[in-house]
C-alpha cells in the first residue's frame, strides 16, 4: 500500500512539473513545444484585442516569422495565423456576449482591430455557426 501511495505521489508530481512546463504528457513529444511557440501563444492571448502580424509577433521574440510557422506546425498542428485567428474571434464573441445595450458590431469590432466587417462576420460564422449580429442580439441579460 505505501508503495503505491509513493508511486501515485511520484506520478502527480511529474504531471504538475509537464504542465508548469508546457509539456503534454498525453501526447508525446509533439506536445513538448519549445519556448518560443510557448511564448507566441502567450503574447497571442494577452493581446487579442490588438491586431497582431506575424512578422511583429516573430521579431518580438527574435525568431522570423518561418520559423515561428514551421514550430506551429510542427508542435500545435495549426498555423501561428491560425491561432491568432482563433484567439481574436473568441475574444470578439466574448466582447459581444457582454456588450452594453446599444454596442455596434462595428465599436466592438473596431477596437478589436477589425477592418473588413464583411471578413469577420464571414469567420466569425464559420467559427460559431452563427453570426455577430444574432451573438449580439441574443446575448445573456439583455435588456
Amino acid at each position: 500500500m505505501e508503495k503505491r501511495i509513493e508511486e501515485t505521489l511520484c506520478l502527480e508530481l511529474l504531471r504538475g512539473w509537464a504542465e508548469c512546463s508546457g509539456l503534454n504528457l498525453e501526447t508525446g513529444a509533439r506536445g513538448a513545444a519549445p519556448r518560443y511557440v510557448r511564448e507566441a501563444e502567450r503574447l497571442i492571448d494577452d493581446r487579442a484585442q490588438e491586431a497582431l502580424s506575424i512578422t511583429e509577433i516573430a521579431a518580438q521574440l527574435d525568431i522570423s516569422a518561418r520559423s515561428l510557422s514551421e514550430g506551429f506546425r510542427r508542435f500545435r498542428g495549426i498555423t501561428p495565423h491560425d491561432y491568432l485567428t482563433t484567439r481574436r474571434l473568441d475574444d470578439l464573441r466574448k466582447a459581444l456576449e457582454e456588450a452594453p445595450p446599444g454596442e455596434t458590431i462595428s465599436s466592438i469590432a473596431g477596437t478589436r482591430g477589425y477592418v473588413n466587417l464583411t471578413a469577420m462576420s464571414a469567420s466569425y460564422r464559420g467559427r460559431f455557426g452563427e453570426s455577430p449580429y444574432q451573438t449580439l442580439r441574443n446575448r445573456p441579460g439583455r435588456a
